[in-house]
């Protein structure tokens, strides 16, 4: 408390330390100056480097820093309320005007989908949910946002809490905080910050266990997200069973970890104290990096994976096999789960859903109701990838979770180039490989036109339609 203390008198009074917040903030402001001479057409080659060679995570933040600094007429604002719960959370408004409503994309969000080409997909954004009342606020449920925290005007005291940081008590908040507004909050002090600056964000960032807190930055090249050459960013996330390849992957430039269920990294046959240790040394051995967990839901706990998510940023995949209710199953065990820690006073962070199928398997129709953060597809080779049904099946599922703003992932055996051009080119925004391929996986994709493979697998399609036409007609005349 008294570190956080005196870092907010710190920003406030304009004083600076020799301080890793103040290292963090002379890197934030850098990129702001770059920024604000590159929209005046006078910038350097440093400062435009400076620009183009952040990491996902840097550029990530800074696009969120530029947001609120250059927009017009944004100023920091200052709220306090009541603490209800959680660390900090740092996201984009989106403002509940009716207690029972349902509130609409975010004007970012829109634009976005308005400039986004047909063949790919959305990351789901993470949101601060601004509402009158808390109840409505918690029990919102988005497909194409993930609920990071809540800001309402009141709470009753025994209302359940969802884990996320929260602050209520800001009488007339909704008319205080715009929709797509940049909003810190900080749930164990009461504090909401609308539109941060640089130096409250930079000083935020470096407490520990706070923004980003289970992230790390990286600088090198084979850390910088893989781009095609029509500008699409992919994911390339490492498989790894053991500690040695979570080391290979790192040091290939993974941007994610897979870890597959039964996994000895998370072994199936240990005892729950033994499960929560393995997930913790493996958050611990992520450096920093998210992860994607094949959940083995019968051996591995809830309770086990949220107190090891306040250490590393977890994803839990469960097969999509078991339909809208097996997910409704797993949202519940999941909240009871939550309740319980809260009740019990045991800290633990929130984890994200995704849903795994099998390549050719029926795909859900009711994959609104999933409530899921991503989809992950298995079974896929060369040789599956090339049968036009399978090109079917995959544009039919991209187009379904695009509809949802649901992102698709795929496994890929090989790093298979033919597959990886497929793939990308049908909206999949990210591919899983082995540790040992994540390198060459990224170069493939840098040297890939996303938008060309696309139109020639369009024309291979219409040329095949066109020669069984032909042939048919040819049986008809004959």
């Amino acid at each position: 408390m008294a570190d956080g203390l005196r870092i907010d008198n710190q920003v406030e009074n304009g004083t600076v330390e020799r301080s890793p917040s103040n290292l963090c903030l002379r890197h934030t402001r850098g990129i702001l100056a770059a920024y604000s001479r590159h929209t005046r057409g006078i910038y350097s080659k440093r400062e435009s480097a400076i620009l183009a060679d952040q990491p996902a995570v840097i550029r990530s933040y800074s696009s969120l820093v530029l947001s609120a600094t250059f927009r017009k007429a944004a100023y920091m604002l200052r709220l306090r309320g009541k603490p209800f719960g959680g660390q900090v959370a740092l996201g984009s408004a989106t403002v509940l005007r009716a207690t029972n409503g349902i509130p609409l994309l975010p004007a970012r969000l829109v634009a976005q989908l308005a400039r986004a080409p047909r063949d790919a997909s959305i990351e789901s954004v993470e949101i601060i949910v601004i509402a009158r009342d808390y109840d409505a606020a918690s029990s919102l449920q988005l497909p194409w946002a993930r609920v990071v925290g809540i800001v309402a005007e009141h709470a009753h005291d025994d209302a359940i809490r969802v884990g996320v940081p929260t602050v209520v008590g800001i009488d007339g908040v909704l008319e205080k905080i715009e929709d797509d507004a940049l909003v810190l909050i900080d749930g164990e002090r009461g504090i909401v910050l609308v539109e941060p600056d640089a130096a409250a964000l930079a000083a935020y960032q470096a407490e520990r266990e706070r923004i980003a807190p289970r992230r790390r930055i990286y600088l090198d090249y084979s850390h910088q997200p893989a781009v095609t050459l029509d500008g699409r960013e992919i994911r390339v996330l490492g498989r790894a069973g053991t500690l040695e390849e979570v080391q290979q992957a790192l040091e290939n430039g993974a941007d994610m970890l897979y870890v597959p269920a039964g996994s000895p990294l998370v072994p199936s046959e240990a005892n729950d104290e033994a499960h929560l240790e393995a997930l913790l040394n493996l958050a611990e051995a992520a450096a920093g990096k998210p992860i994607t967990l094949g959940w083995d839901v019968q051996n591995v706990t809830a309770a086990n994976v949220l107190q090891a998510a306040r250490r590393a940023e977890f994803t839990v995949e469960a097969p999509l096999a078991g339909g809208p209710e097996g997910f409704v199953d797993l949202q519940n065990y999941l909240q009871d789960t939550r309740e319980e820690l809260l009740s019990e006073e045991i800290d633990f962070a929130d984890v994200r859903l995704a849903g795994g199928i099998e390549m050719g398997s029926p795909i859900p129709d009711e994959l609104a109701g999933l409530f899921i953060g991503r989809v992950v597809i298995s079974g896929l080779d060369a040789s599956r990838v090339r049968l036009e049904e399978s090109r079917l099946w995959l544009d039919d599922l991209m187009a379904a979770a695009k509809g949802l703003l649901i992102p698709v992932e795929a496994h890929i055996e090989g790093a298979d180039s033919e597959t990886v051009q497929t793939v990308i080119a049908l909206g999949v925004v990210g591919v899983i490989v082995s540790a040992a391929d994540v390198a060459l996986t990224k170069d493939l994709i840098r040297g890939i036109d996303a938008g060309a493979v696309r139109a020639a697998i369009l024309d291979d399609a219409r040329g095949s339609t066109t020669e069984m036409s032909r042939g048919h007609s040819q049986e008809s005349s004959e």
